[in-house]
């Protein structure tokens, strides 16, 4: 299944997400919510994840957020 994805987001991907969507219950204003993102590691490096999109369902408005992160993959073999 991971040789499959491989092969269709091209050599480029050190890392691929667990899970593409997830959701959380309804936030009242002035409150926020912690989100633990999976991935796995598919080569040693410095990885980016540069656009991370929250979408509010209700409002159909959608927040792109840049530089969102760095990973660090390391080979230990």
């Amino acid at each position: 299944m991971v040789g499959d994805a491989l092969s269709r987001i091209g050599s480029q991907a050190g890392i691929l997400p667990l899970e593409n969507r997830i959701r959380i219950g309804p936030l009242r204003p002035d409150t926020c919510q912690s989100v633990r993102m999976q991935f796995i590691a598919l080569r040693p490096g410095l990885h980016s994840v540069d656009t991370l999109t929250i979408t509010d369902t209700e409002a159909e408005f959608s927040l792109n957020l840049r530089s969102v992160m760095d990973i660090v993959v390391r080979d230990y073999f």
